[in-house]
């Protein structure tokens, strides 16, 4: 059985995928800072993923490692660049990049043992375009396809497939709370006319699982956005 460990488990696109996986009879470890309880998961550990020791310790003692989903990471504040801090950006930039560097780091330790492994980063619509008052999310975001192209490239000769997914607006409870607040449905702004759901970034991450042809690629997941136009 494919152990399988995914960062960000407790809610959204990370709880989703752990849930998928457990009824596709994988091994799922969960990792989040927030506890959670899953049904089927084989373990959890609570840690800060931009933690570095906390980090290092945790993939210790998980061990073998076939399979990583890496989908921690916060929204952080927006505004205006001219209102930004370097603090704003500083924390970010460490809890969305620092933790996935980390985490690709002691998962491509353990699977160079054995040659052979899968990665698959969470990243943004966002690495993409540009939206106002989004810079430090943007930034880390785009940062993380970044990673993900040059830990390929440093990682093809070891067997290890490394991608990342850049979903747009993805129907979770965070979204619906947003549309809520803001009197703003996203789904207007898809040409495919409405948003995307935790299930259709999970039919990515399970083929990315499945396919031994692709590596250092981001799937851009967003309705038509950045594709397709009414001229």
């Amino acid at each position: 059985m494919n152990k399988v460990v995914v960062t960000g488990c407790a809610s959204g696109i990370g709880r989703n995928i752990v849930h998928r996986l457990t009824h596709c009879k994988y091994s799922v470890i969960g990792l989040d800072m927030n506890h959670t309880e899953i049904p089927d998961m084989d373990g959890f550990y609570k840690v800060d993923c931009s933690n570095e020791q906390e980090v290092i310790n945790t993939f210790k003692e998980i061990g073998t490692i076939d399979i990583a989903i890496n989908c921690a990471g916060i929204a952080g504040v927006r505004e205006d660049i001219m209102h930004l801090g370097k603090d704003d950006l500083s924390c970010i930039i460490e809890k969305n990049f620092l933790s996935m560097f980390l985490c690709n780091k002691e998962e491509i330790k353990i699977m160079r043992l054995r040659r052979a492994g899968k990665i698959i980063n969470i990243a943004s619509i966002l690495a993409h375009i540009g939206v106002k008052n989004a810079l430090p999310y943007a930034a880390s975001k785009a940062a993380i396809v970044a990673l993900t192209k040059t830990a390929a490239a440093e990682n093809k000769d070891y067997g290890i497939h490394i991608n990342s997914i850049s979903p747009a607006t993805i129907n979770t409870p965070l979204i619906e709370a947003l549309n809520k607040r803001k009197a703003k449905n996203y789904a207007d702004i898809y040409p495919i006319g409405h948003e995307g759901s935790v299930d259709d970034v999970f039919s990515v991450v399970q083929m990315l699982i499945e396919n031994n042809f692709m590596t250092g690629n981001d799937i851009v997941l967003d309705g038509g956005l950045t594709s397709v136009f009414d001229i």
